[in-house]
């Protein structure tokens, strides 16, 4: 158990985008999160009280997140989640996997949705969930 990063041949941003592009770990997630603030559309903080830090940018729904050094944006959509054969949740929560995992069967996850956001999260590995690809 614990915070174990995959393998390569398990990285599916670097298996379809080859290297330098990789998965983000959950430990990287945590400080992304923790090095930045959430805005809206406008680019005005929302209150860290606001549990649903869900904003519409050009039409889509997701977080918009800006960092506390640099001032660069990032936003993560409202991916929702595949499931066998369906799509579901896309536009109210977003499920993003990270290069980490805990046993067999879980790994670690960004997820997000009316009820807050949790950087660290914890699914079942055959959960569909968006990749955002980062590099070194």
């Amino acid at each position: 158990a614990g915070d174990i990063p995959v393998g390569e041949e398990f990285d599916a941003a670097r298996a379809n985008l080859g290297s330098p592009w990789r998965m983000p770990t959950t430990a990287e997630f945590a400080e992304l999160f923790a090095g930045s603030i959430y805005i809206d559309a406008t680019g005005t903080e929302i209150p860290t009280a606001t549990t649903d830090k869900r904003v519409t940018v050009n039409g889509i729904v997701g977080l918009y997140l800006q960092s506390k050094t640099n001032g660069n944006r990032l936003f993560f959509a409202c991916s929702g989640n595949g499931n066998g054969t369906s799509w579901n949740n896309r536009g109210s929560n977003g499920n993003y996997w990270s290069a980490s995992f805990n046993s067999a069967r879980n790994a670690r996850n960004l997820n997000f949705n009316s009820g807050g956001v949790n950087p660290q999260n914890n699914n079942n590995r055959y959960n569909g969930f968006a990749v955002r690809p980062v590099q070194n």
